[in-house]
């Protein structure tokens, strides 16, 4: 919805691929590679303002709605009441020594060559109690957490611009127990988006039945795509 995104975006991403084509260059001058990355950072600036102005007003809101619609569970009471934080990875002009810290990620970006900073490498985190709780998530529990994210996007995505998403889902069932796994499958119907669903389990379809009538099962080998019937699938 914010044009001005797009276009600092692309600016900031131009911008990037010349730094790290810079940075590749054997006796690159760091007079000119300090220059660019100002450049990066004014750019990077005006994108991290937009992200958290669209954290702050719609996705935090929209995980938290999600989070207490969930079932009862363990994993729903450990994220239950979790701040969910934005964290940039940039620098600031108004920071002290700005110069010298732009030097000091110029040496260590020189070793990788490869810029280490900016919105690519931002990260959102989920605090409880001080802590980052995905130190404390089973597998199966982190990847319930992952479709709270893309959900809670595709929600912001419909009720903001009036139009729906189509979900493309991969093994659903792994490292997930049924709970969890049924919780998930909730969750993604309740984001109203088509879904595809592909796995080499049967059993997934016949959960799908349990909430929606509108289920069509296709098999798909050596590149050709049957349809096949519930009673075909689950005899």
């Amino acid at each position: 919805m914010e044009h001005e995104y797009q276009a600092k975006w692309s600016e900031y991403a131009r911008v990037h691929k010349q730094t790290n084509a810079l940075l590749r260059k054997p006796n690159v001058n760091k007079t000119e590679l300090l220059y660019w990355y100002k450049c990066l950072i004014d750019s990077a600036e005006i994108i991290e303002s937009f992200r958290k102005s669209f954290f702050d007003k719609y996705f935090s809101k929209a995980i938290e709605k999600l989070v207490n619609e969930l079932p009862d569970s363990e994993t729903a009471r450990l994220i239950r009441n979790v701040e969910l934080k934005y964290k940039p990875k940039t620098f600031s002009k108004s920071e002290e020594n700005f110069e010298q810290l732009i030097y000091d990620q110029i040496e260590k970006d020189l070793r990788y060559k490869q810029v280490g900073f900016g919105p690519n490498r931002a990260d959102i985190v989920f605090v409880k109690d001080g802590d980052d709780v995905s130190n404390q998530l089973s597998r199966g529990q982190a990847k319930m957490l992952f479709y709270l994210l893309e959900i809670a996007m595709v929600k912001i995505i419909r009720d903001v611009t009036k139009k729906n998403m189509l979900l493309l889902v991969d093994d659903l069932p792994s490292e997930v127990d049924e709970f969890t796994r049924s919780t998930m499958l909730q969750m993604l119907l309740h984001s109203e988006a088509q879904i595809f669903v592909t796995g080499i389990e049967n059993k997934i379809a016949m959960e799908f039945k349990n909430y929606t009538e509108s289920v069509n099962v296709f098999h798909v080998e050596q590149g050709t795509v049957t349809p096949k019937s519930m009673e075909q699938l689950c005899p």
